[in-house]
């Protein structure tokens, strides 16, 4: 054989094995990653991914396809020494992470962790991934307030006025002790700054204020009034 004829071989086969699907020089995977919080909101979601990605970026789910996903395409590191983990580094204000969802059109070789807020993915070539991740609005926990009103002898002084005010939302509550001189509040949201005021015509209060940030139910927040 001349040195023609088995360059044009040489040049043949690789074409051949591409043709025959044995060699795939053009194999890409692609990854998608989409937010879903329920409600809609404008609020955007932060996120992270390493690897291949190596890109920060942000969602929104206002209900308008498009700022709520992104796409990588062109992706060619496969297998488990190239793993992709996209992790949701920042949630939006009274929402947390309940579910990720991953779908591929080959193999699903994803590691999801719901509580730490990644996936993994594994790809492999011409594979899709389409990663879901959903976020619910957190219900705030709620708690009491309560205490008793007493003169400087221990006696309870009833007909008081007692306000609350939830210095976060702007939220005022009044209440009026009892005969016992007792007063309480509840439903009051934890992690809040509140102040409370106590009034009387026949008394005065020293301190007539009390704030506080409120990080569980509170008992015995007191007040003792003295004769005008």
């Amino acid at each position: 054989m001349n040195n023609k004829k088995f360059m044009k071989y040489l040049i043949a086969i690789p074409c051949v094995l591409l043709l025959a699907g044995v060699i795939n020089v053009f194999a890409t995977a692609t990854i998608t990653i989409i937010k879903d919080s329920q409600p809609n909101t404008p609020l955007a979601f932060n996120f992270s991914a390493n690897g291949q990605v190596g890109q920060n970026f942000s969602l929104t789910d206002n209900g308008v396809v498009g700022p709520d996903r992104i796409t990588f395409s062109n992706l060619t590191g496969f297998g488990p020494a190239n793993t992709v983990t996209v992790s949701e580094t920042g949630l939006g204000s009274f929402y947390s992470l309940t579910a990720i969802t991953c779908h591929s059109n080959v193999l699903n070789n994803n590691t999801i962790n719901v509580p730490s807020r990644f996936v993994t993915i594994q790809l492999e070539d011409t594979e899709n991934v389409v990663c879901i991740f959903v976020n619910a609005v957190t219900t705030a926990a709620s708690v009491s307030v309560s205490g008793s009103i007493t003169d400087e002898f221990g006696q309870a002084v009833p007909r008081t006025s007692v306000t609350i005010l939830n210095t976060t939302t702007g939220e005022t509550q009044r209440a009026t002790s009892n005969s016992f001189g007792n007063y309480r509040f509840d439903s009051l949201v934890v992690g809040d700054f509140y102040i409370i005021t106590v009034a009387n015509k026949k008394y005065v209060f020293s301190p007539d204020t009390q704030s506080f940030v409120l990080n569980d139910a509170v008992e015995n927040l007191n007040f003792t009034a003295a004769s005008r």
